[in-house]
């Protein structure tokens, strides 16, 4: 029995790994949480704390074998909403990460859910990224960085430390709140960094292109496409990101310290997308339309190689497929909605 301690699990893709673990007698979950949780299946059971309560975390951690972190501040509306929260991030995503890696044990078993944002501190805006590649590409934002790292290690206030050094200007609040998350954790032993790209599917209804686009779609006058800065988006079905978290952290054989990439190695563009749209939806297809308001500034293509070789995830479900199993999982009636995820087409595979 592998117990899993998770952080994370009242979240859009944490709440479906307690899910898609939920049916496995070869598992027990602890999942931490500020609130109650309903519906928490028989081999899971709720620890109540946060990623500010050491207590919490440290009980976390030595009650569990493997710990997977998921819990995140993610990207608002806007830029420029996410810089007037900016301290908030840095207390989460970085802070938060820095607390909860400080409780492991000495190489302890943990994976650590990152994003492909972290790209958008590369300065090659039209790569197929791979994870050794050097970020930040900019001089002055590595320099931010690394004096945001030292501060940071020695918990420093991120208000504070923000006064004194605001975050560059073209950067991205978000992507460098992930990054220096990820450098919280890079000397441990034993962990895995996954960092994850557009995530939707079944279970998926928070904000995001896919879900946004569905909603204009089956609830106003249509939809009407535009990705803003990226050229291209890699959208990953929730299964195979489940599937990919899963391996990370249950495989007995996968030891040492990884960094790897969980995408679509097919990103696309608003054209491509609209098409994939129509297929799904055909009785629609008349109230889809791309209508780009700026020219893109970045196309991001990212590497799977290790995705398959490591984790065993080969190709992910395509994105026509996913968009119809998608739209069929939203036009279920709310209650009719949890029997769907576990069928084929939802998150069991």
């Amino acid at each position: 029995m592998t117990v899993i301690g998770l952080t994370g699990g009242s979240g859009t893709i944490g709440s479906m790994l307690v899910r898609y673990l939920g049916r496995r007698t070869d598992v027990r979950l602890l999942v931490l949480t500020r609130r109650p949780l309903s519906d928490l299946p028989a081999n899971a059971e709720a620890l109540t704390g946060s990623l500010r309560d050491l207590k919490a975390l440290k009980a976390l951690a030595g009650q569990s074998d493997v710990v997977i972190h998921l819990a995140a501040k993610n990207p608002g509306p806007s830029e420029e909403v996410d810089r007037s929260n900016a301290a908030d991030f840095f207390e989460t995503n970085v802070l938060g990460t820095d607390r909860l890696a400080r409780c492991l044990r000495l190489g302890q078993h943990f994976v650590h859910a990152s994003s492909v944002a972290v790209y958008e501190l590369s300065r090659d805006r039209e790569a197929k990224h791979e994870e050794d590649e050097s970020l930040p590409g900019n001089p002055a934002i590595a320099q931010w960085v690394t004096r945001a790292d030292e501060a940071f290690a020695s918990a420093t206030v991120p208000s504070k430390f923000l006064a004194a050094h605001p975050v560059p200007e073209g950067s991205s609040v978000y992507s460098l709140s992930k990054y220096l998350g990820e450098l919280r954790v890079r000397n441990l032993r034993n962990r895995i960094i996954l960092r994850i790209s557009d995530v939707y599917g079944p279970g998926h209804e928070t904000r995001g292109v896919v879900q946004d686009a569905f909603e204009d779609l089956l609830q106003r006058d249509g939809v009407r496409l535009d990705f803003g800065a990226r050229a291209k988006v890699s959208f990953l079905y929730m299964r195979n990101a489940l599937e990919a978290i899963s391996a990370a952290a249950l495989n007995p054989g996968l030891k040492g310290e990884h960094c790897i990439n969980v995408v679509n190695p097919h990103s696309i563009g608003e054209e491509i997308f609209a098409d994939s749209l129509r297929e799904a939806a055909p009785e629609l297809s008349d109230r889809i339309r791309v209508e780009r308001a700026e020219l893109p500034t970045m196309s991001r293509a990212y590497a799977a190689v290790r995705m398959r070789e490591v984790l065993g995830v080969d190709e992910p479900v395509p994105l026509a497929e996913g968009l119809r199993e998608t739209l069929a999982y939203l036009r279920l009636p709310a209650d009719a909605r949890g029997e769907y995820l576990f069928s084929e087409a939802g998150i069991q595979s």
